[in-house]
């Protein structure tokens, strides 16, 4: 790991201090356009620009998209959001996906595949966290009445009935009658 020179290590320690806010205001959507050429004399600040500037370019194709815009713009205001609070906090910390692509570390094909890669992952989590058990299954000769069994030598007794519940209708034949 570079370790910096005393100087380059202050320098960069006033740059910090002195230009986070500004660097957090980059990511108030076109204002990462006009901080990143106004403010070249800062690496924080253009740090943070580069990152505004790319959910800045993405956020506008978006808008375009009926319907499935409205919701996958909430995915880029999440982005200026952890990217506002980092610069605030005078940190160089990337934005999720963005950071490697405003360095040119990848290539927006590469973002595109993780991100994708990454969804379906939160897809099969958010899937196996609502997936419903099966019910079990009753015929009509032979509906289930309890999780356990009756024993085999005893047969099984129906539930007693509860005081608010009307007696259950007999089994037996009224007796006939006689004359």
């Amino acid at each position: 790991m570079d370790t910096l020179p005393p100087n380059d290590a202050e320098a960069k320690q006033k740059d910090i201090k002195d230009n986070k806010d500004m660097a957090a205001l980059s990511y108030v959507w076109i204002l990462s356009v006009i901080l990143f050429f106004a403010r070249k004399d800062s690496p924080f600040i253009r740090y943070h620009s580069k990152q505004a500037m790319i959910l800045f370019i993405l956020s506008i194709p978006i808008w375009t998209i009926p319907m499935l815009g409205h919701y996958l713009i909430l995915v880029i205001v999440a982005g200026n959001l952890i990217g506002f609070i980092n610069a605030a906090n005078g940190l160089y910390a990337d934005v999720p996906f963005v950071g490697p692509l405003s360095r040119g570390e990848k290539s927006i094909g590469q973002v595109c595949k993780e991100g994708m890669e990454a969804l379906k992952e939160l897809w099969k989590k958010f899937m196996t966290m609502f997936e419903a058990k099966k019910p079990e299954q009753t015929t009509p000769g032979n509906p289930v009445q309890s999780q356990t069994p009756a024993s085999p030598s005893t047969p099984a007794e129906p539930p007693a009935p509860s005081p608010s519940s009307p007696p259950p209708p007999s089994s037996e034949e009224p007796p006939s009658p006689q004359s």
